[in-house]
This record gives C-alpha cells, structure tokens and sequence, in this order.
C-alpha cells in the first residue's frame, strides 16, 4: 500500500521485491504500489498474490476475503527495530486554544484516509474514548491521502489539527522537512522502550499476508525468505526496516475495529426491533352460540325421550289390560294410540329443527369475517368455513381428511405455538395463537392472530378442537403508518420551535454585526471578518427556513428567483461528504421562475439525497435545465405556455419497474427505515407551484427525474448593499415589543444608530400602556415593531388589535421567526403595515423604517 504515494513506495519497497526475486528465482514477484481505495478493490478481484496493507485493512481482508499472515514488519527508526506503532495527535505548538484533546470541538481536522489505521482510526477510538464524535463535533474533517500532506496542512494553518502514524514527524523532521518545535503533541503518552512520539494504543506493525488464491508451499518458501532478510540488507535499508519477523498478534486491531464498529464489524449490533401489538381474543360469539345450540338441542332431545320412554310404558299397561279388558277399554285405547302419534310427529319436528339449526349453523360459518377451522380428536380436518379457505389458500374440499400442520402452517421464527391444535388437545386448555405469519399454499404469507379450544362432548372428553383466527395485515400496516405520521407531526412542531428561538438568536448575532460593520467601515481589517460572520449567519439563516418550510402547509410563499443558482447551492450543499460528484449544465439564458425558495429547496434536497442512496459507491449526479414551451399535444397536465424544464440523472441502481407508478404516493417507501414521505413532498410541491414532476428508470442503469416550473417574465431581484441603504438620519419614536433580551437591546442599537428614540416593552399589555401614556403626553410613537408570539404573555396578533382600537392611525410592524406563519404571510390583513422576518440585518431594518416613515422624515427636513 502507497501511504505516502506511489513514487515514495517505488523507492522502498522495489529492493525488497529485487531481494525475493534473487532469493527465489524460480518465482518473478512484481510490485504493485496502491492507495487505499485501489488496494481494496484489486484484494476483492482476487488480482494479488502477497498484501503489504496496515493492519486495520489487512484484519478486514482476513475476515472478508480469506487472507492470512506470514510475518510482521519490524520497523527501523533512529537506530532501534519496533514491531509496534501508534498514532500521534497535534497541533502548531503556537495554538494556544488547543492543549487537550477536548479542546478540538469546533476545530478542522485533518488525516490521512478513512481506511488509515495509523493516519486515522486509532486517533478516532481515543477521540470516541474521550466522548468526542468528529461527525458531530468537529467543524470539518479533510482526507489528504498521505501523512506528510497531513502534516505540511497543520505546519501551513490549513486546518486545526491533525494526527499520523507514530514516526512521521520524527522521520519528516530527520529529512530537513519540518521542526518538531513548531508542533505541540495533544494527549502524549509513554510506552515503555518505545521512543516516539504517541497519542494512541500501540497495536502490531503492518503484516506481509498472502492472498487465498496463494498456494501454502509458495507463501512458506517467502516467509523464510523474509526472516532470513539481514538488516543490513539493501532491501531493509530502503525500506527502513530492519527486517521481518514472526506474526504478531493483531487482536488489539480487530477490538480497535470493533470499537469504532469500522471493517468488518460496521454491521455489529445493529438489528431492527419490531413492536409488536398483542391482543388477546377469545372464543366469545361462536363458541358461545355452538355450545348453546348443543345444550339446548341435548336437553330438549333428552327431555323427549324420557317422555318417549314414559309413552311406551304406557302403552305397554295399557296392551296388558287390553287383552283383560279387550271391550271395556278399546275407547280408552284409542285416546292412547292419539298421544302416541303426537308425540312421533313432535320427535319428527324436533328433529327437522335441529336438521335447520345446522343448516343456520353452517350459513353463519359461510358468512363470519373470522376464520373457522375444526378438527377431529386426532388433528385431522374436518370443517373449514369460506375465510379460513381465502386465508390459508386451501379449498374446504382439499383440506378435508388432511392433518392440520398441512393446511395451517406458521414461521418458525415467529413468537406463536407452531402447533396450536396439537397443545390444545394434549392439555385440554385454549392456546392463543399470537401474532404471526401463516405460510400459505402457494407460499404467500398473511399476518394472523387467534385462538384454538378443545371441543367437549356431554362427558367433558374431547373430540376435536376448533380454531378461529383473522387476517391482520392491513390493520398492521395501518398502525404503522398513523405511527409514522404521529411520529412526522411531533417532529414538524419540534422543528418549527427550534427553528423560531434560532431565528430569535440569529437576529441578534446579525444585528450586532451589521452595526459592527457600519461602525468599523470598509476600509477597517474587521470588515471582512465581520463579512464572513454575516454571510455564516445568514447560512445558519437558510438551515432555520428549512425547518419551518418542514412545517408549512399552506401556499407557497414565492418570489422570482434563479433556479440555476438555487439548484446549484442546494445540491453542493447536500452532496458535502459524499463521494457523489455534481455536474451542473444551465444556459445562460435560463428563465427565472417565481417558486417559494424554501419549499423548491427541499424538493431539490430529497431528490439528491435519493440520487447518493442509489449510489453508495459514489458516482457522477447530471443535473440540467432548458426553457421549454409546452403544448397540449405533450400529453402532459399542464397548460401551454413557457417552463423551465429541470433534469436529475443519477448512475443508480434504479427503480424496479413494478413499484415505478407508486413512489409518488403517501407513505410508500422500498427502503428499510423510510417514511415514505420524501417523493411524496416533492409531488405535492410542484404541484403547488403549478407544475409537474415525472420519471424514468432503468434497473442497474440509472434514473431520472423532469421537474418541470412554470417560467418566470419577471427579473430576479438582487438584494441592494448594504451601505447604499443605512441612513442615520431617520428620526422617529419607536416602541418595540419582544420577549427576548438579546432581540430589544441589538433592534435598540439598531435604531439609535438610524437616529431613533427608543421605548421597550417584553409583552402586548405592557406596550399597549406605554402607547397610551405617551399619546396622552403628546409624545406618541410612530412606529411600533411587535414580535408576532409571546409565551405567556400577549402577542402581536391580540396586541395589533387593541392598538388600532386605541389609534387607528398607528404604524405597526409584525416580527417573527415563524416566517411561515399564517399572520407573516397575509400581515396587512390583521393591522400591520409592514413585516419583519427573523432574522434581519440593519439594511432589511432601514428598508422598512424609511418605507412607513420618509414621508415624515422629509417633513422634518423641510421645516
């Protein structure tokens, strides 16, 4: 492996290939300098035969691709030979704000490669050690592919800090390269008989591995080869080692690995818990109803054979005295013979009843939405209604005489009795049938839930079991989906409240620095820093508009603006650590288009987010736009006029051709862990806009998204400078309403500085009584900025209201960090005369005062 480039590695490591090839001449071994990426991927076409790679890469080709080590490197450096390294953390000694590792949050950080096991990944399992997450922490960290590019980037200010391999600066400081005083080592750590520099663990040097293509006899025979190496060899001298020795133990880097859960443990842990919602059903209805039918009908039968019985006794006394007193009782026979045929037809009709109560029986099993399935005593089917035939896929005809396990089978790997009628008749108890996948005939699975209970005759011995269960599938999805759109509104209201206290933030942070900038002026050296500070606010301004647009539900809010250029700075933006890369391709005469900025922003953002989860190994993303005049014959929904036409090609894996007509609806998504959301948003936006989006995809070639905007025949509008707007001489009385301390003294600053006299009031009540008393002294206000919410107190809605009942007259400016509150959308509607969103700079600021107030400015300067 090439760490410090292909021509560096050239020079090391060729004599070492000119030693085996003079010391085996049977064999031709050849040199192959790679970086990190290309060594990766030749190991995983089976190119190489021996691997020279650190020992982070080499673990991951252990345990992915069946290499094995045959020696370790001992590393020759200031006169010693060490088979151990670390890593080194440092900065410019003369960085007085960096002494410890938890002073880098919010610092640059430079290494050498993601896969760098002494460039990168042991620095990265102290940082994690010390509770310091790069990703989150850090404000950037830059790959420069080599150590001594790594260093030259701190020596030079480029970035922070940095770390490298035990040795680096030591060997970069021997060849004339660098002072070792100018840099200061963070965390410094002493292993014994180990004299470099160190912030790390030390973990075994980089293996000589042979590939598993390579034969055993051959990686012997350079395994010898290798620990017979003299040190005073030509081969160690340029490779700077001295010489090879048995293989270490690399445990310490598979836990380094574990840890940091990189390589082959990047999928540790990690497993998709399922809620699961169990209810318990009983036997209620049908059972119920079975077993009051038998009752009944057992009782009733029974009843009639005893009078049966009685009936024959009768008739039996009543033959013997017949044949006593054949003459004397033929009267009294006959009434008899009458009761005996009675009591025939009531059996008869008892018995058409029951015949009937079957029939009512089976019709109300034809017609339940449960299904009913029963067996005999030894498990084999004997009835199975018409939604047991829809859920298991078996016709009642097939299933008779089948044992149950063929007609009902469960997943092994769910949580339910795989044998619910085998446990019911064997411990003569109902068994619950959790939820869980029935397999059907033709292999399908339903998602099911039920009971099965043992069927009793008149002696309480079984004789079958019968086992109700139902489809839950849809009910499942359903619960999914009111989960995911409980858990889309929770975090809608979540965002739109941290984005409103971040625009109150930002409007103070903006409005000191543009009072900063206006005090120091151009010519100050604080005025470009000043500059930077402004427009980094004014990005932490963009990131506060995209969590409110998360919230929006109403129109869009737009203005004419350059798609070009908002395409372009939403796609740089969410293609920043990435390893997609944009190519941009718009005509100079591209149309504007009058969009709502924060909603078109999103539509762009999802969209290439999309393109990079189709290519997770990077790729090239086209986005395109051409003015285009549709006509109805285009066959598309919408009217005929002019359209910007916008195209999105990714190199993806594409969209299978049978879910392409869904990715538009609500809540369908292909990918685990999706809202389903995403594509959803994008439709609905365009379609406010008045526009229309479609696709096309090809599997395994890539897919492609037309956004089509209706054209813009405005011009886009260039905020105007800063200074050509600030005028300091507008003087009025201003009475602002704010519940936050930062916002009233940076907005007083402000106006003091525009010449203004300023009262200040945190809620409507207090600034609907400071109003009043200056009207009643003469001394009214003549302009009043009210911040639109108040917690616990009035807000401008309420407090607009009142003052126009006081002075229907006054001038009243709405602020808020809710920019897409109904109220900042439609403000003249409640009794504002101008708005303020959060934040605002002083030009912004300027813009509104002199637009309610130059006609009373002008009064002033004529008199």
């Amino acid at each position: 492996m090439a760490k410090r480039g292909e021509l560096k590695a050239l020079e090391r490591w060729a004599p070492m290939v000119a030693y085996l090839n003079q010391t085996l001449p049977q064999y031709r071994f050849i040199l192959v300098p790679l970086n990190f990426y290309a060594l990766r991927e030749a190991v995983q076409n089976n190119e190489l035969d021996f691997i020279l790679a650190n020992p982070a890469m080499y673990v991951e080709f252990e345990s992915l691709n069946g290499a094995s080590r045959i020696a370790t490197l001992k590393n020759s450096r200031h006169g010693g030979a060490y088979t151990l390294f670390g890593g080194v953390i440092f900065c410019r000694a003369d960085r007085l704000d960096i002494r410890d590792l938890s002073d880098l949050r919010g610092k640059s950080f430079a290494a050498v490669n993601p896969y760098s096991f002494g460039g990168w990944q042991m620095a990265w399992r102290e940082l994690k050690e010390r509770g310091i997450s790069p990703q989150r922490d850090f404000q950037k960290v830059v790959f420069l592919e080599t150590h001594d590019e790594v260093v030259y980037a701190v020596l030079e200010g480029a970035v922070d800090a940095g770390t490298v391999r035990t040795d680096t600066l030591e060997t970069m400081a021997q060849e004339g390269k660098i002072d070792l005083k100018t840099f200061r080592i963070l965390s410094p750590k002493k292993h014994p008989g180990f004299p470099f520099r160190v912030s790390t663990r030390l973990y075994p040097e980089w293996p000589f591995a042979k590939a598993s293509k390579t034969p055993d006899d051959l990686a012997e025979q350079v395994a010898i080869a290798l620990m017979k190496m003299s040190p005073e060899s030509p081969a160690a001298k340029a490779a700077g080692i001295a010489g090879w020795t048995i293989p270490k133990n690399y445990q310490p880097v598979h836990e380094c690995l574990k840890e940091l859960r990189i390589g082959p443990y990047q999928s540790l842990g990690r497993f998709t818990l399922k809620e699961a919602v169990r209810k318990y059903w009983y036997w209620v209805v049908l059972l119920l109803l079975f077993a009051v039918v038998n009752s009944a009908i057992a009782v009733y039968v029974g009843n009639l054979n005893r009078r049966l019985r009685e009936a024959k006794r009768q008739v039996e006394l009543a033959r013997n005295h017949l044949e006593e007193k054949v003459r004397e009782r033929t009267a009294h026979l006959e009434v008899l013979n009458q009761k005996l045929l009675q009591e025939i037809q009531e059996r008869e009709r008892a018995e058409a009843e029951l015949s009937a109560e079957k029939e009512r029986l089976a019709v109300t099993m034809t017609s339940i939405g449960e299904a009913v399935l029963s067996t005999d005593e030894t498990g084999l089917v004997r009835m199975m209604n018409r939604a047991a035939e829809e859920i298991t896929g078996w016709e009642e005809k097939e299933a008779l005489g089948r044992p149950l396990r063929e007609i009902f089978r469960l997943k092994e790997d769910n949580h339910s009795c795989l044998d619910p009628v085998g446990v019911c008749l064997r411990e003569k108890r109902l068994v619950e049938i959790k939820e869980g996948f029935l397999l059907r005939k033709d292999g399908s699975e339903r998602l099911i839930e039920g009971t099965c209970s043992p069927i009793h005759e008149r002696k309480s011995l079984i004789v079958g079991a019968v086992m109700v269960f139902r489809d839950i599938t849809e009910k499942k999805k359903l619960e999914e989906e009111m989960l995911k759109s409980s858990k889309l509104e929770s975090l809608a209201v979540l965002a739109g409240g941290i984005a409103h206290d971040f625009n109150n933030i930002l409007t103070a942070v903006l409005g000191n620095i543009s009072l900063a900038k206006f005090r120091a002026g151009e010519k100050s050296s604080l005025y470009s820093l000043l500059d930077q500070a402004e427009r980094a606010s004014l990005r932490a301004k963009a990131l506060a508009q995209r969590l409110l647009a998360f919230t929006k539900e109403d129109s869009p809010v737009k203005k004419i603006v350059s798609l070009a250029d908002l395409i372009t700075e939403t796609t740089t933006f969410a293609l920043r650590g990435s390893r997609v890369v944009p190519r941009f391709k718009f005509p100079k005469q591209l149309w504007p288009a009058e969009v709502d900025e924060d909603q078109m922003g999103i539509v762009i953002n999802n969209l290439v987010i999309n393109a990079v989860e189709a290519m997770p190994d990077g790729g090239v993303l086209e986005i395109s736009a051409e003015n285009v005049h549709i006509t109805p014959e285009a066959g598309l929904p919408l009217s005929p006029g002019r359209y910007v036409k916008v195209s999105i090609r990714d190199e993806g894996v594409g969209i299978p051709e049978d879910i392409l007509p869904r990715i538009f609806d609500p809540f369908f998504t292909s990918k685990p862990g999706g809202s389903g959301l995403g594509l959803a948003t994008c439709f609905s936006v365009i379609r406010r806009h008045g526009g229309h989006i479609t696709v096309e995809s090809e599997p395994g070639e890539g897919t492609v998204f037309y956004l089509f905007l209706p054209a813009s025949g405005g011009q886009v509008l260039n905020a105007p400078e800063e200074s050509r707007l600030i005028s300091p001489e507008i003087r009025a009385r201003v009475l602002v309403m704010d519940d936050e301390d930062l916002v009233r003294e940076t907005l007083g600053e402000m106006l003091r500085l525009l010449g203004c006299e300023v009262a200040f009031a945190r809620e409507g009540r207090e600034a609907l009584e400071l109003y009043a008393q200056a009207r009643d002294r003469d001394q009214g206000f003549d302009l009043v900025i009210m911040d639109l919410t108040i917690p616990g107190g009035m807000g401008g809605k309420e407090a607009v209201a009142k003052l126009l009942q006081i002075d229907p007259k006054a001038k009243v400016v709405v602020s808020s960090g809710y920019s897409s509150d109904p109220i900042m959308n439609d403000y003249q509607r409640y009794g504002f005369q101008a708005i303020l969103n959060k934040p605002y700079r002083l030009n912004e600021l300027t813009e509104v005062l002199k637009e309610l107030l130059i006609s009373k400015d002008e009064g002033k300067n004529s008199s």
